[in-house]
């Protein structure tokens, strides 16, 4: 017999996020497997803060995408620039997916995905109203990263930001890191290892193919550019600074050129960048639909990963990075830490330090001028990605770790 599982989290389709598509196409695996999800979330306003004409002007709203039920409840909706009207829209839901539970009918288990932190209260409340079992899944070490990024300051927001974070690992009955380097901290901060599964991301290798039309970016270049493409969150994190210096290097290299498709609060600075040093071998694009980005993916070269050389990054996997490798395109990697080892055991790639414009452009021209290359990486990412995360496989984990939570609950 199935399970009745519920999802708590801010974003959904058509949402372009990472936690969005994660939580619709988890739970669309976990429907085939005969669970029944349920999903509360927010309207739809990321990244922009607009809400779309069809869901205006309403409180609640009931969908069904893919045999999940989808719960919409009304939150303070803001652009992805603003870091405390972001916290400000993470209370209102909060509050309205607290209320939206009431109605949302029975559940076996209750599923949290933080950041954004605030999202874990709401987890417990819900969790103790069924009085059932609470699982948090998290995709960002928060506080932690914002502290570092220097997004979170003060002694009190610090000290209350920490205390749900603690609060939120006692009262869970699993944590589900996304990626094996946040385990240590997670010891560190008092967290059993017996309460630690490590479920990555994952990416749909149905939607992202080897089989790319280069088309898809001839609206960008002209026929017979190689081109570099860099697909997600435009940030602090990234230094993507580092991406346009490496360009500016390989100006004289007329058939090698660079897209960058997303947003993020560094997107107008590097739009001002690129206009100061003349730059016409970039492109900056907007944040792209799921299927135009896989198409774009598949109809690029080589694929970028890059963040800023900070220890924070040395613990995530940027969620980029498995759509690359399911895709079949090389990758460039230039990170430390848990991206750069899943790239170089995967033989995916080529690995260089972090903002280090020479060092990326050097492994781009490598790439430029060996075919045979990008070609066996791009199958050993491949192969790697459909036999050790793809969808069905994370729902299948999901099940085992959901299944072994409910067994050990009384």
């Amino acid at each position: 017999m199935g399970m009745r599982i519920l999802f708590i989290n801010q974003f959904f389709p058509p949402e372009i996020e990472p936690s969005a598509t994660k939580v619709h196409e988890v739970g669309r695996e976990l429907v085939r497997l005969d669970h029944q999800v349920t999903v509360i979330t927010g309207f739809p306003n990321y990244p922009t803060g607009v809400i779309p004409p069809e869901y205006r002007g309403k409180l609640v709203q009931t969908e069904e995408w893919d045999g999940i039920r989808v719960l919409r409840t009304a939150l303070l909706p803001v652009s992805t620039s603003r870091f405390l009207l972001r916290t400000l829209s993470h209370l209102s839901f909060l509050i309205s997916s607290s209320l939206r539970s009431l109605g949302s009918g029975p559940c076996d288990i209750v599923i949290c995905s933080s950041p954004p932190l605030e999202i874990a209260l709401a987890g417990i409340f819900i969790s103790r109203l069924k009085r059932k079992p609470f699982v948090l899944e998290i995709r960002d070490l928060w506080p932690d990263d914002a502290i570092h990024l220097g997004l979170l300051k003060g002694r009190v927001p610090i000290a209350i930001a920490k205390w749900i974070e603690h609060l939120a690992y006692r009262r869970a009955s699993m944590l589900v890191p996304v990626s094996p380097g946040f385990v240590p901290y997670l010891l560190r901060e008092g967290v059993p290892e017996w309460k630690i599964r490590v479920i990555v991301n994952g990416s749909d290798v149905n939607v992202f193919r080897p089989d790319g039309a280069q088309s898809a970016m001839g609206r960008h270049f002209p026929d017979g550019d190689f081109v570099v493409i860099y697909a997600g969150t435009h940030g602090l994190q990234h230094h993507l600074e580092t991406v346009l210096e490496t360009a500016c290097l390989l100006r004289e290299h007329q058939e090698i050129g660079f897209v960058l498709a997303g947003d993020g609060n560094e997107k107008t600075k590097l739009l001002e960048k690129q206009r100061q040093l003349g730059l016409t071998n970039v492109q900056l694009l907007p944040t792209q639909p799921r299927e135009k980005i896989a198409a774009l993916i598949g109809g690029a070269d080589v694929c970028l990963v890059h963040t800023a050389d900070m220890m924070i990054n040395t613990r995530n996997i940027p969620a980029k990075l498995f759509d690359y490798m399911a895709a079949g395109r090389p990758v460039v990697v230039a990170a430390r830490g848990q991206a750069r080892s899943l790239v170089e055991q995967a033989q995916a790639g080529i690995a260089v330090s972090p903002e280090d414009p020479h060092g990326m452009a050097e492994a781009i021209v490598q790439l430029c001028n060996d075919s045979e290359l990008r070609a066996q990486l791009g199958v050993n990412g491949r192969k790697y990605a459909v036999e050790h995360f793809s969808r069905q496989i994370i729902a299948q984990q999901y099940t085992h770790l959901l299944k072994e939570v409910l067994c050990a609950t009384p």
